[in-house]
């Protein structure tokens, strides 16, 4: 079985400490299933990276790469989860994250043709259940939708 795990809140090269939980989830999953991760990030370009530490962990993160025997994407996308912005994407979230997915399905489009996963394992509703809702109306992949926490559904 293919599983494509989308988790925005995952480790990269950078920052190994953040979301390693779900690094766990997946490797653990990778032992016994193909498991292809997808982290969506916010785009940000790399010359403002210098501004600061958070703005350089987004910038900076490669397209690719292996967590041992897990194989992380992560693809940018026009959606901006920050706390800077987020009373401004609670107001209007479906637009938001009809941008996002704009932004970001031709990427996604090519990484499902190249490992057509069996089903989709998303972490939270927002953003990434809602990716893998757009996911199977594209292709007709069942999901799967863990939430870890109902903040989102609280300050909405």
């Amino acid at each position: 079985m293919n599983i494509l795990f989308l988790a925005s809140y995952f480790p990269s090269p950078d920052n190994t400490a953040r979301g390693n939980w779900a690094l766990e989830q997946a490797t653990a999953f990778n032992q016994s299933h193909q498991t292809t991760v997808v982290c969506l990030g916010p785009w940000f370009p790399k010359a403002i990276s210098p501004l600061s530490n958070s703005l350089r962990s987004y910038a900076n993160v490669p397209y690719r790469h292996n967590f041992g025997s897990t194989r992380v994407y992560y693809p940018k996308w026009l959606y901006y989860p920050l706390h800077q912005v987020e009373k401004v994407t609670k107001v209007a979230p479906r637009f938001f994250l009809w941008l996002g997915w704009t932004s970001v399905r031709k990427k996604l489009d090519e990484l499902i043709a190249t490992y057509t996963p069996d089903v989709i394992y998303a972490h939270h509703t927002l953003v990434n259940g809602y990716v893998a809702m757009k996911i199977k109306e594209r292709y007709d992949i069942p999901f799967i939708v863990t939430d870890h926490e109902i903040g989102d559904y609280i300050k909405a």
